[in-house]
């Protein structure tokens, strides 16, 4: 089990303002609203309101975009990051992204998140699905240790983060577990 903390920040400035408490927040956003609209600020600012995990945000969001991009792009979009091996394919890679993008017609992706106390503590569920094709999630775990590129990086990171990530539903699904702790 591994308990992230903040280290170097006075203890009252790493307390989460909120006892934890269970909690159960669910979203989904549809292709119309994704051609618009990112839903990551909003929904990590009410994951901040409802447990006040302020001292954690920038690692919450870190992982709440890298999941959600992940299940966007590669999910319904369908692009592939073996574009960006090259800064020519990088930016190709983005221009794909956009079009397709525009293009989206149907599609949804699902914002879980489950919160439980633990100890002095608790347990954030941070769970994306996509209604995409899905992606080879085993191919790009295993690319990570010896990653130089331009892509890949995002689930080193949160690997780094989070106590776990899991993917299932032949990458549809993807489920990473953050535990906070308010310390001594």
């Amino acid at each position: 089990m591994r308990i992230f903390s903040i280290t170097g920040c006075s203890t009252s400035k790493n307390k989460v303002s909120a006892p934890a408490s269970e909690w159960h927040y669910v979203t989904t956003f549809y292709a119309d609203t994704l051609k618009r609209f990112n839903p990551v600020p909003m929904v990590v600012n009410a994951l901040m309101d409802i447990q006040g995990l302020q001292p954690y945000r920038e690692s919450i969001f870190l992982v709440v975009t890298e999941l959600f991009v992940n299940s966007l792009e590669h999910g319904l979009l369908s692009l592939d990051s073996a574009l960006k091996h090259s800064p020519d394919g990088f930016a190709k890679y983005f221009e794909l992204r956009q079009s397709r993008l525009e293009q989206l017609e149907q599609g949804r992706i699902k914002l879980i998140f489950r919160h439980q106390p633990d100890g002095d503590g608790g347990e954030l569920t941070i769970r994306i699905q996509d209604t995409g094709s899905g992606f080879d999630y085993l191919q790009a775990n295993s690319d990570l240790d010896s990653n130089d590129t331009f892509s890949g990086r995002g689930l080193k990171l949160i690997r780094q983060i989070c106590d776990s990530l899991e993917y299932s539903n032949e990458g549809r699904q993807a489920t990473a577990v953050f535990r906070w702790n308010n310390g001594d």
